[in-house]
């Protein structure tokens, strides 16, 4: 606001940047939020909160994203790859910023987020065949 009304140079950059960065920190953000809201306590059906088999049985029928995703990561892929292949820039801005950092987060991001999927259906799978879920063992390992 600085440069564009006391100098009268103004940033045609800063929009674009700042689109282009959020949508960025959106998309490889979403394994860690996956990851870290893996970790709170599971939402309880009774009074008493269901058993850790129920749990992980329950979490389980969370996971049928997995081929969404990846036909999401070979979409994606080739999204990223024309993108990259041709400097591809957006063309609706006077400053025209290269575009392919962003589409090369959406493969990434995804990749991101199955491989953080595998682990948490392992970790239901584990609560179902023990259970107890890895965290409750966990914590009785340590006392």
């Amino acid at each position: 606001m600085v440069a564009r009304y006391v100098f009268n140079a103004p940033t045609i950059w800063a929009s674009d940047v700042s689109q282009i960065l959020y949508g960025m920190f959106f998309m490889l953000g979403s394994a860690y939020a996956y990851s870290a809201s893996s970790t709170s306590a599971p939402i309880s059906f009774t009074a008493n909160g269901p058993s850790a088999p129920a749990n992980g049985g329950c979490g389980l029928l969370h996971r049928p994203l997995f081929p969404a995703l990846a036909f999401f990561l070979w979409v994606g892929s080739e999204f990223a790859y024309r993108s990259i292949l041709f400097n591809e820039r957006i063309v609706t801005s006077p400053w025209m910023p290269i575009i392919w950092p962003l589409k090369l987060a959406i493969p990434i991001s995804t990749l991101l987020l199955l491989i953080q999927g595998v682990s948490e259906l392992l970790k239901c799978l584990f609560a179902v065949r023990k259970g107890v879920s890895l965290y409750e063992e966990q914590a009785g390992s340590e006392t």
